[in-house]
C-alpha cells in the first residue's frame, strides 16, 4: 500500500464536506467573478478552447495506457502513480476555468460524444463507477484488509454522491421557481429594472451549479485517490491502466457511433436515385 504524500488538502486529500453555512475547501468559486457579463463570443470560446485541450489530454492519456500497461516493478509502479495524478489535476484545473467562464456549458459537454454524455453524472463520470472497475482489474489480487477499507472507501462514496445528485436537483428546481420562473416567461420583453432582476437571478443559478460542479469533481479526484492509497504501486497501475482503458475505449466507441449517425443523416438526405 502506498501513500500519495505528494498531494496537498487542496488536492483532494479528504472527501468533499457540504453544507451552506460550511462550503467545502475545494471551491475556488468567487462570486464577484460571475458578476461579470461574459463576451457574447465567450460561449465559442470556451467551446473551443477546452475541446482543443481535451483532444491533446486524450492523447497524452493513450501514451500513459501505453507505459502503464508495461509496468510490472515496484519502483517504476511507484514512480508512474504521481504522473497520471497530477496528469488527471491538469484536467481538473482546466475544467474548472471552463466552469467559471460557462458552467452551462460545461454541464452539456459538447467535445464529449453522444455515448459519453449518456453516462454523465454532473459534469464528469460517477465517482463509484470505479469500483467495478476495481473488481475487474485487481479483485482477486486484494487481500482482506484491502476489501474491508475499500469498502469503507464505496460507502463514503455513494453517500457524497446522493448528496451531490440532491443538491443539483434543488439547484435545478430554482429555475421554476420565483422570481426567476416569471422573469424567463418574459425573457424579450423584461425592461431595465427587470433585466437587472434576471441577469442577478443567473447569476445566483450559475454560482449554485458551479458549487455542485465543483464538488463532484473533489469527489471524482477523492475516490481514486483513497483507492490508489489502499492498493499496492502494482495493483495501482493495473488500476489506472484500467480506468484509462474504459475511458479511452469508451471514447472510440461513441465516435464511430457519432460517425455512424451522421453518415446516415447525410444519405437519408440526399435525393433518391433517378
Amino acid at each position: 500500500m502506498m501513500k500519495l504524500s505528494w498531494l496537498t488538502k487542496q488536492n483532494v486529500s479528504r472527501p468533499p464536506r457540504f453544507g451552506r453555512s460550511n462550503p467545502p475547501m475545494y471551491i475556488y468559486l468567487v462570486i464577484s467573478r460571475l458578476r461579470l457579463r461574459p463576451p457574447r463570443n465567450a460561449h465559442m470560446a470556451t467551446d473551443s478552447s477546452f475541446t482543443s485541450f481535451f483532444e491533446r489530454w486524450l492523447s497524452r492519456q493513450e501514451a500513459f495506457l501505453r507505459q502503464l500497461e508495461t509496468l510490472h516493478r515496484h519502483r517504476e509502479c511507484s514512480e508512474i502513480i504521481p504522473q497520471v495524478f497530477s496528469h488527471y489535476q491538469e484536467l481538473y484545473r482546466e475544467k474548472s476555468r471552463a466552469a467559471h467562464a460557462d458552467v452551462f456549458l460545461l454541464l452539456s459537454a459538447p467535445w464529449l460524444t453522444s455515448f459519453e454524455r449518456s453516462m454523465l453524472w454532473i459534469s464528469g463520470f460517477r465517482p463509484s463507477i470505479l469500483f467495478p472497475i476495481l473488481v475487474n482489474s485487481v479483485g482477486g489480487e486484494l487481500s482482506a484488509e484491502q476489501r474491508q477499507r475499500i469498502e469503507a472507501v464505496k460507502a463514503e462514496t455513494r453517500r457524497k454522491e446522493r448528496e451531490i445528485t440532491q443538491a443539483m436537483a434543488r439547484v435545478q428546481e430554482t429555475v421554476a421557481e420565483q422570481p426567476l420562473y416569471s422573469l424567463m416567461r418574459k425573457f424579450g420583453k423584461l425592461v431595465d429594472g427587470e433585466v437587472t432582476e434576471f441577469d442577478t437571478s443567473m447569476d445566483r443559478l450559475k454560482a449554485a451549479m458551479l458549487v455542485v460542479v465543483e464538488n463532484a469533481d473533489a469527489l471524482q479526484g477523492w475516490t481514486a485517490v483513497e483507492v490508489v492509497e489502499i492498493l499496492s504501486p502494482v495493483q495501482g497501475v493495473k488500476f489506472l491502466a484500467a480506468v484509462a482503458r474504459f475511458q479511452l475505449q469508451s471514447r472510440r466507441w461513441g465516435v464511430e457511433k457519432d460517425s455512424e449517425r451522421e453518415r446516415m443523416a447525410v444519405d437519408e438526405a440526399l435525393p433518391p436515385p433517378a
